[in-house]
């Protein structure tokens, strides 16, 4: 509760209010906020935010105290007449200052628009005025939105800030039939949930789903996972020349992870498996899992022998593991010995296969502690009758570090006031393709856990 009061301090700062000596005592339920890039020089965003009033004479009241204390500080008040609206700026005549004081405007008597300054409160006065252009008039919109979970806030976000703000790839938000961000908040005070739909104007490849087959992975998974990432369709997904929006969106997010792996073992065993795939990260190392003879064990064989990585078998505690590898020598005072270099070790069940980078990691698959992780992926989900093409379930460490890479939560934290990261307990991701019968969407969820 206290950090969220001091977001919403923090967010009313930005235009130059103060919350609890302006605001609080009239405010009312309804609030809307737009953030945008400026095109004027020395200025990152231009806003515009509407605020609903308890009643009509407090919002009034909140109008004239401005107004006086900007005539104090040597403002004079300028009102002009747009659309048959008292609209109100201010300029200052003596200092000619580039800081200019908020444009408002009065509407229905219960509405207040405030705007960085007076032409973005009339650009949308003018929207506000025309169907097509403004997003209550959209059937899609609507439609859209009754498909979202409910929430304290509704985000709709611009194909241009999707990159900008949001570090959306440019592969994504330079698409043509890319129509933007729908997206609702929830806030208790152990989680915060995005629930959000990416509009796309044309139908989207619908992906191959084996849903038995990633619950056999994950009944057979375990460990004290710091990282788990299920992939429906790797084969795809992963494909670097896969055009599709829903794997240009997955692939950089899974990228950094897959790199840790040896990247022919990677190739043989990712792009080369036409089953789903999971992905640990443990405190001893990786681990990936796929159904058995997926991929065919020929097939890594040829891609590991040009890197000189030999197939063998060793036998330990009963089980059998096969080990690619190869030997190279390490010079140590003066003497060449020779050592063995480990590409993968895979270790064979009846229904599945699991490969790691060492013995450490797949030992370690034996222990208890993946239940947490699992309970994140059940709370990320929003029905147990459909599998997302991906999930993601990361622990406190992990989740920080995910965080601290994405500038939107720089700005978030910037709104605050204060660092938010440690706050942060887990992070969760879902990523799907919807296809209804308006239009096609990838669906994004995403649940914050805080302290």
């Amino acid at each position: 509760r206290e950090g969220s009061q001091k977001l919403i301090n923090g967010l009313f700062a930005l235009t130059g209010l103060n919350f609890n000596s302006e605001i609080v005592q009239w405010i009312g339920p309804e609030i809307s906020l737009a953030l945008f890039e400026s095109d004027k020089r020395g200025k990152s965003y231009d806003w515009i935010m509407a605020l609903s009033s308890r009643d009509i004479n407090s919002g009034k009241q909140f109008i004239r105290n401005y107004w006086q204390k900007q005539s104090l500080a040597g403002i004079d008040l300028n009102i002009t007449n747009y659309r048959s609206i008292g609209l109100m700026s201010g300029h200052d005549s003596f200092h000619e200052s580039n800081s200019k004081p908020i444009a408002i405007a009065l509407i229905n008597e219960n509405l207040i628009l405030l705007a960085s300054d007076k032409s973005n409160l009339e650009n949308s006065l003018n929207i506000s005025q025309l169907p097509e252009l403004n997003q209550l008039g959209s059937p899609n919109l609507k439609a859209s939105i009754q498909e979202l979970n409910g929430g304290i806030g509704l985000i709709t976000v611009s194909k241009s800030s999707l990159h900008s703000l949001f570090s959306f790839p440019l592969e994504i938000t330079d698409r043509k039939e890319l129509k933007g961000l729908l997206a609702s908040i929830q806030v208790n005070e152990k989680r915060v949930s995005i629930d959000g739909i990416l509009q796309f104007k044309d139908p989207l490849k619908k992906q191959t789903k084996l849903k038995e087959e990633i619950e056999s992975l994950l009944d057979s998974a375990g460990g004290a996972a710091e990282e788990i990432a299920i992939i429906t369709s790797p084969l795809e997904l992963l494909n670097q020349s896969n055009q599709d929006p829903l794997a240009q969106l997955i692939l950089p997010l899974m990228r950094n992870r897959l790199e840790k792996i040896n990247r022919s073992a990677t190739k043989a065993i990712s792009i080369f498996n036409d089953g789903p795939l999971i992905w640990i990260q443990e405190p001893q190392g990786w681990l990936l899992g796929t159904n058995q003879g997926s991929p065919p064990l020929a097939l890594v064989d040829k891609v590991l022998e040009k890197e000189s990585q030999i197939r063998s078998e060793i036998i330990i505690n009963n089980s059998a593991y096969q080990v690619w590898s190869k030997l190279i020598t390490n010079r140590i005072n003066s003497t060449d010995k020779l050592a063995a270099e480990i590409g993968i070790i895979l270790l064979q069940e009846p229904n599945n296969n699991w490969w790691s980078e060492n013995l450490a990691a797949l030992q370690q698959k034996q222990e208890k502690g993946l239940l947490l992780r699992q309970k994140q992926l059940k709370q990320i989900s929003k029905d147990n009758t459909n599998q997302p093409d991906l999930q993601l379930a990361l622990n406190k460490n992990q989740a920080q570090q995910q965080l601290n890479e994405w500038s939107a939560w720089h700005l978030v934290e910037t709104v605050a006031g204060y660092p938010l990261t440690p706050i942060i307990k887990g992070l969760s991701i879902s990523i799907d393709s919807d296809h209804n019968k308006r239009e096609s969407g990838i669906i994004l969820r995403s649940n914050i856990d805080i302290s």
